[in-house]
């Protein structure tokens, strides 16, 4: 039934309430008086409380429900899990013990230490909106968003699709504008270095000059920032990013990465589906968020296999051409830079090493670096490493495992030999670097394929 015909009902009970006992008389009265047979109502009167009361609950709050009901959101998710198995269905359940899934009359449970990753089928589109600023945690939650409210020792941001969080200042790693290409590697560089203060970048065209010191506070629209003793008011618009000091003892690791339609990412101790309310229960420390299940892009476990490589964002990456003239650089630059495979979506993006095609991987052609920053919280990188099968004729590359400069892992790798399995120490490593070097043949068939890389706690 649609509202319009409900409040039609609703307005007719009304109606009848309305005409009481004494207007049905005055009516009588003059309809006697010009000889007419007197008015006779079919429909009982009653008082008009009870009638509009009625209607509500008999017709409106019913069909309301019913429609809630039928509208409810429920998820279609594919499912990964460890070994590699995809299961496509519906969300029927999410919790301390698994996940199961419903495809037509089949239903599927999988334990929870099982799963790698679910992706969600149908998440919410938002309108382009631009993000005021990126907040990074310690916990390695990445946010797009903006400044709600500041008090003395925290801050609300809010969210580009509309949730909030409450973040402490010991929470926060770093706050900065929305990336620019030329100030953003810059910026990385001065985060990953080490300071014993708190640190403020300001841009000046195409440099950022940064300052050490400590912030005395954060406001809406400006921060307080202590500079050589003195205490400075700094407006948030001339502010390129904001890092502050954490010890290495807050730094926190979660089990679930909850990956939102805004491009944020959430990290969290568990996550449960409430099917009743349609929304996602985020437990995080001692917070509890309630998150509707369309802003849920996907959910990526961390398991006995370790949390992918692909998931933390790159600090560098950079690639140098083997030819020196700057016209065929750039031509080599354009097609030859790392590449970041995370799914197949056409033939064109797929990879192959040894027969296998790649679902997960990092390639590289010499010479090539990627970093990232780790902060010392994993203790081994586990990952396949070969030549790209199209290139296993000429191949030939080096590549390398650093880790704050030292080379952890090296070796030489050729086509004509099988992947390697490979297993590298990164105990209280700050920050790693992928290198790939020119081999016998210069820059011949040089593309080597890092397959499935793990980080292990």
């Amino acid at each position: 039934m649609s509202r319009d015909v409900l409040f039609c009902v609703v307005h007719f009970c009304g109606k009848i309430a309305i005409f009481s006992r004494d207007d049905i008389d005055n009516v009588n009265k003059s309809r006697w008086t010009t000889g007419r047979r007197p008015f006779r109502p079919k429909v009982p009167t009653a008082p008009r409380a009870f009638a509009v009361a009625a209607a509500w609950l008999f017709i409106v709050v019913p069909s309301w429900c019913a429609s809630a009901q039928e509208t409810q959101i429920t998820p279609a998710v594919e499912l990964q899990t460890v070994d590699g198995k995809r299961i496509d269905g519906v969300l029927e359940r999410l919790d301390a013990d698994g996940c199961a899934l419903k495809d037509g009359d089949t239903s599927s449970t999988v334990p929870l230490p099982e799963i790698e990753s679910l992706t969600f089928r149908n998440p919410a589109s938002l309108a382009d909106e631009t993000a005021d600023r990126r907040f990074v945690l310690v916990d390695g939650s990445t946010l797009r968003g903006r400044i709600a409210a500041a008090e003395e020792e925290s801050v609300r941001v809010r969210l580009v699709c509309g949730i909030e969080l409450d973040c402490r200042l010991e929470t926060i790693r770093w706050i900065a504008q929305s990336a620019d290409a030329s100030l953003e590697e810059r910026w990385q560089q001065l985060v990953a270095d080490n300071s014993d203060g708190d640190r403020l970048a300001l841009p000046k065209g195409t440099v950022l000059n940064y300052f050490d010191g400590v912030v005395q506070g954060i406001g809406l629209e400006a921060i307080q920032f202590r500079f050589q003793g003195e205490d400075i008011t700094v407006p948030w618009e001339r502010i390129y990013g904001l890092a502050l000091h954490v010890s290495g003892a807050i730094s926190q690791k979660r089990a679930v990465h909850v990956h939102l339609c805004d491009d944020s990412v959430l990290t969290a101790d568990t996550v449960a589906w409430e099917a009743e309310n349609g929304k996602f229960i985020i437990v995080r420390g001692d917070s509890r968020l309630a998150i509707r299940s369309d802003l849920v892009r996907a959910l990526k476990f961390k398991s006995a296999t370790g949390t992918s490589l692909l998931e933390l964002k790159p600090v560098t990456v950079s690639y140098e051409p083997f030819i020196g003239t700057p016209e065929l650089a750039a031509i080599a630059r354009r097609i030859r830079e790392p590449r970041f495979v995370e799914a197949v979506k056409s033939s064109s993006d797929s990879v192959h090493l040894d027969g296998e095609e790649c679902d997960e991987a990092v390639v590289l052609h010499a010479r090539s670096r990627v970093g990232y920053r780790l902060d010392r919280l994993y203790s081994q990188l586990v990952f396949r490493c070969g030549i790209e099968d199209r290139f296993r004729n000429s191949g030939n590359a080096v590549v390398r495992i650093v880790g704050d400069g030292k080379v952890l892992w090296e070796s030489q790798i050729s086509g004509k030999d099988s992947p390697l399995q490979v297993e590298v120490d990164l105990q209280n490593t700050r920050e790693l670097v992928l290198e790939v070097d020119f081999g016998e043949n210069g820059d011949l068939g040089d593309v080597v394929v890092i397959a499935r890389p793990r980080l292990l706690e």
